[in-house]
């Protein structure tokens, strides 16, 4: 379990979390429902390790590896699909394995084809495939995803939801998602968790209403 235990945050004397307590579950997919700049992404970047700048402690993440999909793709645009998965991947997997590994995580996403293309012959929702076919490929115990349908159509949304479906039902790993959208919540989450407060204080589990 990932205990987060009294946490308070300040951004330029701006506090966004006060003394906030959580508990998260191993191997569920929890989702952190909140306005925009309530402090949903502050909480990840402290989960992943990213923000060390805060009080309180956050227990059960020792020798815990961590996958990150940001709200933009931050792929590198001076390398290749197949080698901005190889950047995250070397050192951690055998190299007679990487590359089926790679193209494997690229048939899962539809992007095969591309895999020697550059970011910046990329549609906005192929980038973002590439950045869940990265995330899911870097071995992780918790997977952390940043509203990563913000800003797509409605068709493209569906097609990415879709395939996230799938992808975290092969997946094992402790799964946290961020999102101000109640439906993508209650479709991918076994938990719903609402921020409450400004700056957060506390949350509470919603149930998905079966009426």
């Amino acid at each position: 379990m990932i205990k987060l235990e009294n946490i308070s945050k300040t951004f330029d004397k701006h506090q966004v979390i006060e003394n906030f307590s959580m508990d998260i579950e191993d191997g569920q997919v929890i989702c952190l429902l909140g306005p925009s700049g309530s402090g949903k992404t502050t909480i990840l970047k402290m989960l992943s390790g990213l923000d060390t700048h805060f009080k309180g402690s956050i227990k059960g993440l020792e020798d815990k590896s961590v996958s990150y999909v940001f709200q933009e793709s931050r792929l590198l645009p001076w390398l290749t699909v197949k080698e901005n998965l190889l950047y995250v991947l070397e050192d951690k997997l055998p190299i007679d394995k990487i590359h089926d590994h790679i193209q494997y995580f690229l048939d899962q996403v539809g992007l095969s084809s591309f895999i020697n293309a550059y970011p910046n012959t990329l549609s906005g929702g192929m980038k973002q495939r590439v950045s869940l076919a990265r995330a899911f490929a870097c071995p992780h115990d918790i997977l952390l995803l940043d509203e990563p349908f913000q800003g797509l159509d409605s068709d493209l949304k569906e097609q990415l939801m879709s395939l996230l479906e799938r992808l975290i039902g092969q997946d094992e790993s402790t799964v946290i998602m961020v999102t101000h959208d109640l439906s993508e919540a209650f479709r991918l989450g076994d938990k719903v968790f609402r921020l409450i407060g400004q700056p957060i204080t506390e949350y509470e589990e919603i149930i998905e209403s079966l009426s």
